[in-house]
């Protein structure tokens, strides 16, 4: 998640990187499912990362970084869960 291989190549996680991973992963989760997309899952989507990054983005710079997440993990013990799907996400755990 954290790799140097991220959107901006830095080995942070972006805003939009994130967003766009969540409704992604709620369209194939949708679809595996045979059911049709929420039209209001891009907006809830863009919410819960908007509370994350303003509970959790120390310097408020737009993306996250490992140390970030593990100290919010520690603070908000409902993110390591959180962090935990998101990564297994990452991985390429989806399945269509």
């Amino acid at each position: 998640m954290f790799a140097d291989n991220t959107s901006l190549g830095n080995g942070k996680l972006a805003k939009d990187e994130m967003t766009d991973f969540l409704i992604l992963g709620n369209k194939l989760a949708a679809e595996a499912a045979g059911t049709p997309v929420d039209p209001s899952v891009p907006q809830l989507m863009r919410d819960v990362v908007d509370k994350v990054f303003k509970d959790i983005d120390v310097d408020n710079d737009g993306s996250l970084t490992l140390d970030e997440v593990l100290k919010a993990c520690t603070k908000y013990p409902d993110y390591e869960s959180f962090f935990t799907q998101f990564a297994s996400g990452v991985a390429g755990k989806f399945s269509k």
